[in-house]
């Protein structure tokens, strides 16, 4: 019978990313078949490139954004990445030493994803990015069979949900999700004087954030039928989870997310009941961060 493997937790730094729902691994190698001539079929293959990444989601967010931070993480032969794919046992459940698939990446940017909060259901999950490069001595991503899982360390991660929202200092009610996504566009680059098929030039060319927000109060919405400035305090929450209830707004430890300057503009309107969503536009002001984060917060 064919052996199964379930995702496990990713190890970014020595920093272990737990809670992980999703793990893609995309083997950009790109095999080209040229034809020409009026050719039937094509008669020769030859590799251009490869672009290795691997793309995980994850709710543990507070340990993410702490380790990648909403600008990027670079990866380097002393701050590597490794993953595992996690083999079951047949007949029983989860396989045990040196029966895994281990991932390694030597080199490249781990760079934040969307992170997508609702106030009820399923807790708030957070994208990640691994882009793999050439570093001149290791292959980009590296794959090794037969090996053990790392220390069991994994600890209960922190749930969060969408929490409250001020736009230029008004507190929007009846909010249900909360998307923000980091905006962050890559430069790659392949070098001509190396035979290596990775990229050996990763960069982050632009961050532009955005935030959406979808909520109740459509006649809000209607207020930002043109974009508004934000010209005072405009900040959203992520909310930490506990037993029973969410953890008391007066203690820190949510997430808060502060924006200076930018736009509020409405979106749509729409739906059974009706709701509406809005965006927010944030830029940097030549001062602040464009997006400030604040990883232990009281809510406010």
């Amino acid at each position: 019978m064919g052996d199964i493997f379930y995702p496990y937790a990713a190890v970014i730094d020595s920093v272990v990313i737990d809670a992980i729902s999703e793990q893609g691994i995309e083997m950009g190698e790109e095999v080209l078949r040229p034809m020409g001539d009026g050719q039937l079929y094509p008669r020769t293959k030859f590799t251009g490139g490869t672009e290795d990444v691997i793309v995980l989601s994850t709710r543990s967010i507070a340990k993410a954004l702490a380790k990648i931070t909403l600008t990027g993480f670079k990866i380097a032969t002393d701050a590597t990445v490794v993953l595992f794919c996690q083999k079951a046992e047949h007949g029983g459940t989860r396989g045990g030493a040196s029966k895994h698939l281990k991932v390694e990446i030597k080199a490249g940017v781990v760079i934040p994803g969307i992170i997508r909060a609702a106030t009820e259901g399923a807790a708030a999950e957070m994208g990640i990015a691994i882009h793999t490069a050439e570093d001149g001595t290791n292959a980009p991503m590296t794959f090794t069979k037969l090996q053990s899982l790392p220390a069991d360390d994994l600890t209960a991660p922190e749930e969060f949900y969408a929490g409250p929202v001020k736009l230029n200092n008004v507190a929007l009610a009846g909010v249900s999700e909360i998307t923000f996504d980091p905006g962050i566009t890559l430069t790659k680059r392949r070098s001509s004087a190396s035979a290596a098929l990775g990229v050996d030039h990763i960069s982050i060319a632009r961050i532009a954030p955005t935030v959406g927000i979808v909520t109740d109060q459509v006649d809000i919405v209607s207020d930002y039928e043109k974009a508004v400035d934000i010209a005072s305090a405009t900040h959203f929450y992520l909310w930490k989870a506990a037993i029973g209830a969410r953890v008391a707004a007066a203690t820190a430890e949510h997430i808060k997310f502060t924006m200076t300057d930018g736009a509020i503009k409405g979106r749509t309107i729409g739906g059974t009941p009706q709701i509406g969503a809005l965006e927010i536009l944030p830029i940097y002001d030549g001062t602040n961060a464009i997006v400030a984060l604040d990883m232990a917060s009281a809510i406010t």
